[in-house]
């Protein structure tokens, strides 16, 4: 516990829990659709997919 804010423990836990599940389910959404669209060009190499992304 932080001094004087009993809750931060509950906050922090529940952002915890929040972003846990945000990331479950991105993760779910992504691989359905990996499996229901799949990819119609070939990957792009890494070095182009770093450029692309930065």
């Amino acid at each position: 516990m932080i001094a004087g804010n009993p809750n931060i423990g509950k906050r922090t836990a529940t952002a915890a829990v929040a972003l846990l599940l945000m990331i479950i389910l991105v993760t779910a959404i992504i691989s359905s659709r990996k499996k229901t669209a799949p990819a119609k060009e070939p990957p792009l190499h890494p070095p182009v997919m770093i450029l692309v992304i930065f």
